[in-house]
């Protein structure tokens, strides 16, 4: 499924996220005492699988990235399936919009099996970008349950005006 694409050099990553910050820090963990019902407390603060998945996801968001890069880290972020997952969700809450659509994208590459990878899916559905918009709906679109909030998005898309810079604010995808 193509996906939609807000421009070719992506805006600067904000900040260093607060996992980085925390990396020297045991994870939090759940009493030693668990039923098989319960959950951890959190997931684990990174994995070298993830901190691979956050390195590649930077790569993607930096201006100047050269494609051969790019392509790399795309790869590679979907080739880490959900090793990646922690970044993806960290991207798709991003105040950076190129973050979020990025994340987003990559999701609509690899799947969204992840219920906290779903529910930040979801709160993209209704993001001011439409490129966020467009592939979170494209992210979401093969699950069953999401689907009449999928269609909703896409066809509150079709009356969007065109966001690119020079074009006709009057046109509409319609």
């Amino acid at each position: 499924t193509p996906t939609a694409t807000a421009s070719e050099t992506p805006a600067p990553a904000s900040t260093a996220s607060s996992t980085e910050q925390s990396t020297n820090s045991p994870p939090a963990t759940a009493s030693t005492e668990s039923s098989p019902a319960t959950k951890p407390a959190s997931r684990p603060v990174d994995s070298q699988k993830t901190a691979e998945a956050r390195e590649a996801f930077q790569l993607l968001t930096q201006p100047g990235t050269e494609v051969p890069q790019w392509d790399a880290a795309q790869q590679k972020l979907v080739s880490l399936g959900p090793d990646a997952t922690p970044v993806l969700v960290e991207g798709l809450q991003s105040s950076n919009p190129i973050e979020r659509e990025t994340a987003a994208t990559i999701c609509a590459l690899t799947g969204t099996e992840d219920k906290e990878l779903q529910a930040a899916l979801i709160t993209c559905l209704k993001d001011e970008s439409p490129f966020v918009r467009a592939n979170a709906a494209a992210s979401l679109a093969q699950i069953p349950q999401h689907q009449t909030a999928v269609i909703s998005t896409l066809t509150s898309l079709l009356a969007d005006s065109d966001p690119l810079p020079g074009s006709d604010p009057d046109r509409t995808f319609v």
